[in-house]
C-alpha cells in the first residue's frame, strides 16, 4: 500500500524533476524544431529556475539534458561565387546546446559543413541553382533543423586587359553592369611584343608572355580600381614564348613555347602570384600554339599550328607536371584557337588556312580526343583563329581573323555539333581574340589592325550577337584578351 509519507516523496521528486527540465521531447515538428513540453502538457520549461528566467541559454550546462529548440544561420539565403571563397556561415541555436549536425543533401562540390561547429565554408568549384539545404544540430535529448537557401553563382566581370603587341603594353578598362568599357587610363608597359594576357579565375593577377623578349610578366590587379602593378622583374621563359592558359583551380599556368615546339608548366603562389616552374618541358608538335584546359582541371590540350594536329596530356593535381595523353591527333590547316566547353565533353578548334572548326570528344577517363567527324565551315577565305564558349556551353563562337567578322554557332549538348546561327556580324579590322564575361551576357573581340575591342550583347535564348556601344580604343595592335573577375 501507498503510505501518504511515500506518495508525497515521489511528488517532491517528480516536481524537482519538472523544474530541472525533465520534460518530456516531442515528435511533433512545430515549423522545423523538436518542442521540449514540460510533463503536463502546458508551458514549456523555459523560464524555470533551472533556466535563470532566460528563454534560451544554448549550450550552457543548464541546458545540457534540454534539446535544442532553434537553429539558424547568419546568412540565409546565401549567395557563393565559384572559384571564390565562400564567407564563413555561421550557426546560432537555442535550447539545448547541438554537439553535432548534418545536411541533407550534400552541398555543392568545394563547400561543406563542419560537423561540430555547423559552418558552411570552402570554395565551390561549380555553378549551382538556388536549392534548399537542411541543416539539422542534434544532441542526445533531440534535434531541430533549418533549411539554408543558398546558390553558387558565376563572377561577375569586373576588369578587362588587352595585350598590345605592337605598344608593348597593356590596356586596362572598368566592366560596366551593361558590358561598356571605359579606358583606366595609363597603359601598362610589358616586356617587348606581349603576344597574349590571362588572369587567374579569381581576378587578383594577370599575367602576359612576351613574344620577342622570351619572358612572361607578371602583375597583381587592385580590386577596387583595376590598376596592374608589375610583381617584378619578368620571368625568362623559352624560345618565343607564346599562348597561355591558368587552370580553373587557379594553381599552374601553362605557355606554349612556340620555336620550341613544347608546353612549359608553372606553379602559381596563391598570395603573391610569383610563378615557378614545375620541372623540363613537355614536348608538344611542331609551333604549339593555343593551348586550353578542361573545367576539371585534369587535361590540357594544344593546337599545333605547323604539324596541323592537337596535343593531349594529362595533368598531375599535386605536382602540376604534364603526361601525354596518346598521339596527337589531326586538325585541318594551320590550327590556331582551341577551347574546351564548359561540360567537359568537347574540344573545338579554328583552323585558319582551311575555314573551318574541328571538333572532338574527350575521354573522360584519360582525355584522349576522338574526331566528331566532318568539320564546320566558316565560309570561305574567313580566317578563323579564335574561338569562345558562353559559360552555359550552349553556343560557340568563332573570330574570323581575315574576314572581320564573328560567327555564332550552337552546340549540341549531346553529340558535340555545331548548328550556324544566323549571319556572321561584323567586328573591327581582324579580330584576333574573343572572350565571354562571366555571366555569358557580353561578347568582347579586339581587333588588331583598328586598335579597338568591339563588344557584342548575346541573346541568351537564341545565342545571336548583337552590336553593342561603339568600340573601345586600345593600344597599336590588341591581340589578347583578359577578364578579372570578382565575386558577386
Amino acid at each position: 500500500m501507498l503510505t501518504l509519507q511515500r506518495f508525497v516523496a515521489l511528488g517532491s521528486l517528480c516536481l524537482a524533476a519538472v523544474l530541472a527540465g525533465c520534460g518530456s521531447t516531442s515528435s511533433v515538428d512545430a515549423g522545423g524544431q523538436d518542442a521540449a513540453t514540460s510533463m503536463d502538457g502546458g508551458a514549456s520549461d523555459a523560464g524555470t529556475a533551472s533556466d535563470a528566467g532566460t528563454a534560451s541559454d544554448a549550450g550552457t550546462a543548464s541546458d545540457a539534458g534540454s534539446p535544442p529548440a532553434g537553429l539558424s544561420y547568419a546568412v540565409n539565403p546565401a549567395t557563393c561565387t565559384i572559384h571564390f571563397p565562400c564567407p564563413a556561415n555561421v550557426p546560432s541555436s537555442t535550447g539545448g546546446a547541438i554537439v553535432s549536425y548534418a545536411v541533407s543533401p550534400a552541398l555543392p562540390s568545394g563547400l561543406a559543413l563542419d560537423t561540430v561547429t555547423g559552418v558552411v565554408s570552402g570554395t565551390p568549384t561549380v555553378v549551382a541553382a538556388t536549392a534548399t539545404y537542411r541543416v539539422t544540430g542534434s544532441n542526445p535529448a533531440g534535434s531541430t533543423f533549418v533549411d539554408l537557401s543558398l546558390t553558387v553563382g558565376r563572377p561577375k566581370a569586373k576588369f578587362l586587359y588587352a595585350a598590345n603587341y605592337f605598344a608593348n603594353s597593356i590596356s586596362g578598362f572598368t566592366v560596366a553592369s551593361n558590358g561598356a568599357l571605359t579606358s583606366l587610363g595609363a597603359t601598362t608597359p610589358t616586356g617587348a611584343a606581349p603576344i597574349a594576357v590571362v588572369s587567374d579565375p579569381r581576378g587578383r593577377f594577370v599575367w602576359a608572355t612576351n613574344f620577342t623578349d622570351n619572358s612572361i610578366s607578371g602583375f597583381s590587379v587592385n580590386p577596387t580600381t583595376g590598376a596592374l602593378t608589375s610583381l617584378g622583374t619578368p620571368l625568362a621563359a623559352a624560345a618565343k614564348v607564346n599562348q597561355l592558359v591558368v587552370t580553373p583551380t587557379s594553381r599552374f599556368l601553362y605557355a606554349t613555347n612556340y620555336t620550341a615546339g613544347t608546353v612549359s608548366g608553372y606553379a602559381i603562389d596563391g598570395a603573391t602570384g610569383a610563378l615557378t616552374s614545375v620541372g623540363a618541358d613537355v614536348a608538344a608538335e611542331a609551333s604549339p600554339q593555343g593551348v586550353a584546359v578542361d573545367p576539371s582541371s585534369k587535361f590540357l590540350y594544344v593546337a599545333n599550328y605547323s604539324s596541323q594536329s592537337v596535343s593531349a596530356f594529362t595533368i598531375n593535381g599535386a605536382s602540376a607536371v604534364l603526361t601525354s595523353a596518346g598521339a596527337a591527333i589531326a586538325a585541318g590547316t594551320t590550327p590556331h584557337g582551341i577551347v574546351v566547353e564548359p561540360s567537359g565533353r568537347f574540344v573545338y578548334v579554328a583552323n585558319q588556312g582551311s575555314d573551318d572548326i574541328s571538333a572532338y570528344s574527350i575521354n573522360p577517363t584519360t582525355g584522349e580526343l576522338t574526331s566528331l567527324g566532318a568539320t564546320t565551315g566558316t565560309g570561305a577565305s574567313s580566317g578563323p583563329a579564335s574561338l569562345a564558349v558562353e559559360p552555359t556551353g550552349r553556343f560557340l563562337y568563332v573570330g574570323n581573323l581575315l574576314a572581320s567578322t564573328v560567327g555564332a554557332y550552337s552546340i549540341n549538348t549531346s553529340t558535340g555539333a555545331l548548328t550556324k546561327i544566323g549571319s556572321n556580324v561584323a567586328t573591327g579590322t581582324n579580330p584576333a581574340a574573343l572572350i565571354v564575361d562571366p555571366s555569358g551576357h557580353r561578347l568582347y573581340s579586339s581587333n588588331e589592325n583598328s586598335n579597338d575591342i568591339s563588344v557584342f550583347a548575346i541573346d541568351a535564348t537564341t545565342g545571336a550577337l548583337t552590336s553593342s556601344g561603339t568600340p573601345a580604343a586600345t593600344g597599336d595592335h590588341p591581340v589578347s584578351l583578359a577578364i578579372a573577375a570578382g565575386a558577386l
